[in-house]
């Protein structure tokens, strides 16, 4: 049974793996190119979110609407992510396709880059809420594979693949008789291919994630998250988003 204990070590492993300091080997031109790639696809360019509603069932459908935005570092110029995800359940099966569109933009006045990809997600454990617990607290395992690509919209075309796939391990509690709060991290790996003017290779980078995600009885909620491409001296994503689920 999951306890609010629990629930609280699932916010500190969270928190540990968007803030950890990685100390990595020497990356080479092929982890830059990895990391590039990632981060203007869909696997890598919008932040997560956290979904355990405590039902035994994912959701028939939903549609996130999410925002993250990074950057380097103080010098340079910061990047927004604007994306749509439409989901839906296949059949009574623990298994969801979504679909992802999303677009890139700086602060600058630089050109942008637009992306999509599709995502298949299957709950391998879930634990459904206890009836003799006033929290009600739930949790789950899953698994998400992730394909995608992107086009800088700009002088040269540059384009980008990726393929990313990662655990989602989480929960959730009642916060009263309309909402729960769930949390979840995503542990994964990704590579990423980038073909550019300037810069043509590809590789594999780890990927860290965490959301917190407020969940109400009419479906809506509001989600915020954090992801990060492990890269030294990369950056962290933050965002936020707001979903409609059909239960």
């Amino acid at each position: 049974m999951v306890t609010i204990r629990s629930v609280r070590s699932l916010a500190v492993v969270a928190l540990a793996c968007v803030g950890a300091s990685e100390r990595l080997a020497a990356q080479s031109s092929n982890d830059l190119a990895a990391f590039n790639a990632l981060i203007v696809s869909p696997a890598g360019a919008l932040p997560p979110s956290a979904n355990d509603d405590g039902r035994p069932l994912p959701d028939r459908a939903a549609l996130f609407v999410s925002y993250g935005r990074w950057r380097y570092d103080i010098n340079d110029a910061i990047h927004h992510n604007l994306g749509v995800t439409a989901r839906d359940r296949l059949g009574a099966s623990n298994t969801s396709l979504a679909v992802t569109g999303a677009y890139l933009s700086s602060s600058c006045d630089c050109a942008g880059w637009w992306s999509g990809g599709v995502s298949l997600e299957s709950v391998l454990w879930r634990s459904e809420p206890s009836s003799d617990s006033r929290l009600r607290a739930s949790g789950h395992v899953a698994i998400d594979a992730m394909a995608g690509g992107a086009r800088f919209s700009g002088v040269g075309h540059a384009s980008a693949y990726s393929f990313a796939g990662a655990l989602d391990i989480g929960g959730s509690v009642r916060l009263s008789s309309s909402s729960r709060l769930a949390l979840s991290v995503f542990p994964g790996f990704g590579y990423g291919h980038l073909t550019s003017v300037d810069e043509l290779g590809g590789g594999t980078r780890p990927v860290l994630g965490a959301a917190a995600s407020l969940l109400f009885a009419r479906g809506v909620s509001i989600d915020l998250g954090a992801r990060r491409i492990v890269l030294v001296g990369g950056p962290t994503q933050l965002g936020a988003g707001v979903s409609w689920h059909r239960r």
